[in-house]
């Protein structure tokens, strides 16, 4: 979509704000798709529910490529955005249901992978279909993922059922058939088929081929009654890590640096529009590439470390970006709290008696700024504000039990910082940033966005393979901790060329290398890591529902972020709103830091991790403060 929409509101006619709204409905009805997921693959097994989910994606893409006009278009991404919502819930909960402990974070991984693989196919497309006429270029472009959810959904009749579900339902023989094809020996199976059924309420002496499990076990109004009305305390803390790795992933900015990346290189001086788009493939590439990257990682560094990593980095690059941004005017201290370091630095040096009081002045200031944030209050009052809710969420935010409030803010967490750290952003209006950064020529444009998919799709397949070895929480670390990095290298690039009457061509490549390099952090940790840490912190009864939350919260956040990117880069500048971003992300890495560690753990442990009282559960202060 990203590519499509410069020949879309040409083709059509149509303005910024039908823009920005036929690219964020995609994440409001995925509302939809994710609210209905658990349950319905709770009723129809995760099988099947995928299935579902690639039919409903197949429709809206076809109707996305037939396209005669805005509203047809609008129902074909309304669609789509059905089918992601329930592709989002099911695929990370099918992988970790199928997955031994060892190759979880691996496996589960692989559907983030697959994504952002996607994406870098999908701006290599449009690069090549772009060449062909106006009105059929871009509806090629909407058209070919119809061909990827045909294939989906004719090979899931070929793959076996999630063992849990099957266990779930009573179906014993038949787990224990699947288990003996995925697990490395007979005996490995056995001790899998015990440990599900003891978590699933089954006594683990039964014998018998098919049992009668109660419905409390089974999900449905029983996992939501247990979420949210008096929830144990290990449920509560898994429900709050889940929700709160999803919110972190969204509000660190992610979703508006990808999505706008094509404003921000244009900011940069990129006035050709096929120079825009090829900066944004190379953020697809140094996203792909820290994905996978970040696959491997997961089962050896761990979840939590993951995280850690992913946050530390945005932290960086967001402050390098911020940083970079700048020219001063006004009075120094509000400069700082924006984040426009250089220009504040320029007023000091004007009014102080000498440099070194200046740069001692300028230094109390950016301190004094980095307190008054108060991370963990925020975070806390950030989740809080998340688990609103009364009546049928009692059981969660009524007196919750310890464990429980860990795990929501958790779970909302790591999704709010996912999106609102402007990673959707920077993705879906990349050629818009490209285009603010100089370049002009739409198909230079769709080129720079290839390389952000590769990008992507690189790092994702390196985090696929790090994610088991390093940890979860490491990954993270890193990853936002590069991102504010880059983030504030982007936004000092962007500031010097909104600032300048001349193009600058040196500022044109920064802005796409950095660019390429943030996707790489996000896709190395926050990117793929959310998903993975969401879906397996949950107990088996409470994990469609539970992951239905973090997901239909993760949606909202990117809902909110992609609509107002453009109105809050018009507002603060893009480089403002990288500064912005910077400080997101800084939150997130504080957040990241109290996470358990995940990695090597099997599935039903879950509550004991997030039950007991060790260093990586010092997360309960925050909840405790809510």
């Amino acid at each position: 979509m990203a590519g499509a929409a410069l020949f879309i509101k040409e083709d059509l006619g149509i303005n910024d704000l039908q823009v920005e709204l036929l690219i964020g409905i995609l994440n409001a009805f995925a509302l939809i798709g994710t609210m209905a997921a658990g349950r319905t693959s709770d009723y129809l097994g995760r099988r099947y529910t995928i299935i579902l989910a690639s039919i409903i994606f197949l429709l809206g893409s076809i109707l996305m490529g037939y396209g005669p006009s805005y509203p047809i278009l609008m129902i074909g991404r309304c669609t789509t955005g059905i089918g992601a919502g329930f592709a989002l819930i099911v695929a990370p909960i099918y992988s970790a249901e199928i997955s031994p402990p060892s190759y979880r974070g691996f496996l589960t991984a692989l559907p983030d992978v697959s994504i952002n693989l996607g994406l870098l196919l999908g701006y290599m497309s449009n690069y090549f279909f772009e060449k062909l006429s106006l009105k059929l270029g871009w509806r090629m472009m909407l058209a070919v993922p119809a061909i990827p959810s045909l294939g989906l959904a004719i090979l899931m009749f070929k793959l076996v059922e999630s063992p849990r579900w099957l266990v779930m339902q009573g179906r014993i023989v038949e787990a224990k058939n699947v288990l003996l094809l995925i697990s490395n020996t007979k005996e490995e199976a056995l001790q899998r088929l015990q440990e599900i059924k003891v978590a699933a309420g089954i006594d683990e002496k039964c014998t018998q081929d098919i049992v009668h499990v109660v419905k409390n076990a089974q999900g449905g109004e029983g996992a939501i009654k247990e979420l949210f009305y008096k929830p144990s305390p290990p449920v509560r803390r898994i429900l709050i890590a889940a929700i709160g790795v999803h919110v972190f992933q969204q509000i660190t900015g992610i979703e508006a640096v990808m999505i706008y990346s094509p404003r921000i290189f244009e900011t940069a001086g990129i006035t050709d529009k096929s120079k825009l788009l090829l900066a944004t493939v190379g953020m697809g590439v140094s996203q792909a590439s820290f994905i996978i990257l970040s696959t491997f990682l997961m089962d050896k560094v761990g979840r939590k470390i993951l995280l850690l990593i992913s946050s530390g980095g945005m932290v960086v690059t967001l402050l390098g970006l911020a940083i970079l941004m700048f020219k001063l005017v006004e009075s120094p201290r509000w400069l700082v709290m924006q984040g426009r370091i250089v220009e504040a630095k320029n007023v000091l040096l004007l009014i102080s008696n000498t440099k070194e009081e200046a740069l001692q002045r300028l230094q109390e200031i950016k301190v004094a700024a980095g307190i008054d944030e108060k991370c963990t209050q925020d975070i806390v009052h950030v989740v809080k504000n998340a688990q609103g809710g009364e009546g049928a969420i009692k059981e969660l935010f009524y007196k919750p039990s310890p464990p429980v409030r860990r795990i929501l803010i958790a779970a909302i967490g790591v999704h709010v910082f996912q999106q609102i750290t402007g990673i959707e952003a920077v993705m879906i209006y990349s050629p818009r940033i490209f285009e603010t950064a100089g370049i002009t020529d739409k198909s230079k444009l769709l080129l720079a966005t290839v390389g952000m998919g590769v990008s992507q799709a690189s790092f994702i397949i390196l985090s696929t393979f790090l994610m088991d070895k390093v940890g979860r929480k490491i990954l993270l670390l890193i990853s936002s901790g590069g991102m504010v990095v880059t983030l504030l290298g982007l936004g000092f690039c962007l500031t010097i060329v909104e600032h300048s009457k001349q193009e600058i061509t040196w500022a044109i490549s920064f802005t796409i290398v950095v660019t390429y390099i943030f996707v790489a952090f996000v896709s190395i940790g926050i990117g793929p890591v959310t998903w993975v840490y969401s879906s397996e912190i949950f107990p088996q009864r409470l994990r469609a529902q539970g992951l239905a939350i973090g997901v239909t919260v993760n949606r909202i956040t990117n809902v909110i972020v992609v609509t107002s990117f453009v109105s809050i880069y018009r507002k603060l500048t893009m480089g403002g709103s990288f500064f912005m971003f910077t400080g997101i992300t800084v939150l997130a890495f504080c957040f990241f830091s109290f996470l358990p560690e995940t990695k090597g753990r099997s599935l039903e442990d879950m509550e004991i991790i997030f039950g007991k009282k060790s260093k990586e559960t010092k997360m309960k202060h925050w909840c405790n403060n809510a």
